[in-house]
């Protein structure tokens, strides 16, 4: 078996025999903190970058991958949400004029488990695709996009002051966990009972497609010899949905967390993992129940937010998914090493069977 930092390797050289203008760098500042340098090498063009599900997250999101010994370290923080790309702002971008050079830091002991490791060695990449508008403009372009990948990081991290960050982070950042029943009233339980059923339904449904690689509809976003891990996380997708009142994990209608991410605009969803948590933001419950068009978006219902969120539960499914690519279009274009660890690709699969969104 492959171990986690030799796929890395090679989702690297995949992505990057892909044509980007984005180039993008770590390197150490000291402590448990990571720079990164993004620059833009087009030197005609700028881009207003969507931050969402990127190394460029302001919030305590999944960012990096960091490895021990080959071994991926644990994260506490959000591992992926869902959002509605038509009510975005600005808060969500990050503009790169041309040829510009930007600076993040990131403190890995914020979230990441590294004071928890077997030694202080730890090699860190950053990995993903960045949606992005046209400068001064938030309307995100629709099939396109850009892959990223950044070196790969190797630095020793002192165990004792990182434990001493991640502690801090914890006792900040989380707060304790409440009833459902306490968290969603009225109508919110209403729609969430529904959005559970439909769930269950759309997901039976996919894993039942699956018939060992071959429906078209599984082709469009799979690869034929994956089918097993699709239709298995499908299967256990269904049957949480199906399993209200005993489920593994706790779904909020209201943000717990005192840094709340429900006040990003446009942020339908989020997961976090570690904390076996699902939110739903109130913009969640302005959607419908089940789209009826082929828009090739996820986040056009409840039903396929609730699926692609639950993607990223390892009490639903192991391994999580990451958020890769968003839509149809992007989805379907993802190589095989990135396709079956890609959220909306379960969402989409799912939603263009119960329509009929084969060509899209």
């Amino acid at each position: 078996m492959k171990s986690l930092y030799t796929l890395l390797v090679a989702l690297a050289a995949g992505a990057t025999a892909v044509t980007t203008p984005i180039d993008l760098k770590l390197s150490s500042v000291g402590g448990s903190q990571v720079k990164v340098t993004i620059t833009n090498t087009n030197q005609d063009t700028g881009y207003n970058i969507l931050k969402v599900n990127t190394v460029l997250e302001d919030f305590h999101t999944k960012r990096l991958t960091i490895t021990n010994g080959g071994t991926e370290v644990d994260f506490t923080g959000i591992t992926g949400a869902t959002y509605i790309a038509d009510e975005l702002d600005e808060e969500s971008f990050f503009p790169l004029l041309p040829g510009q050079t930007r600076e993040v830091v990131i403190d890995v002991a914020e979230g990441y488990w590294v004071h928890k490791t077997d030694t202080s060695r730890h090699d860190i990449i950053a990995t993903g695709w960045f949606h992005y508008a046209a400068l001064n403009s938030t309307q995100i372009v629709k099939n396109d996009g850009f892959p990223y990948t950044s070196n790969t990081l190797s630095i020793d991290i002192d165990q004792a002051e990182a434990k001493i960050v991640f502690d801090k982070y914890t006792a900040q950042k989380l707060a304790k966990r409440v009833d459902i029943s306490s968290t969603c009233e009225g109508s919110e339980i209403t729609k969430l009972k529904q959005a559970l059923m439909d769930c269950k339904e759309i997901a039976h449904n996919a894993a039942e497609d699956v018939r060992e690689g071959t429906s078209s509809y599984y082709s469009k976003y799979f690869f034929r010899l994956d089918w097993q891990e699709v239709k298995g996380r499908l299967e256990a997708i269904s049957s949480h949905c199906g399993s209200l009142g005993v489920f593994d994990a706790v779904i909020y209608c209201r943000d717990p967390y005192t840094v709340s991410r429900c006040t990003t605009r446009g942020v339908a969803a989020y997961s976090r993992d570690k904390d076996d948590t699902i939110v739903l933001c109130p913009a969640y419950f302005q959607l419908p129940g089940i789209r009826r068009a082929c828009n090739g978006y996820t986040s056009g219902s409840m039903a396929g937010a609730m699926i692609h969120e639950l993607t990223h539960m390892s009490r639903v499914y192991t391994p999580i998914c990451s958020d890769y690519a968003y839509g149809s279009a992007r989805s379907a274009r993802l190589c095989r090493d990135y396709a079956t660890g890609n959220a909306d690709s379960y969402a989409l699969y799912a939603m263009d069977l119960f329509l009929g969104c084969l060509a899209l």
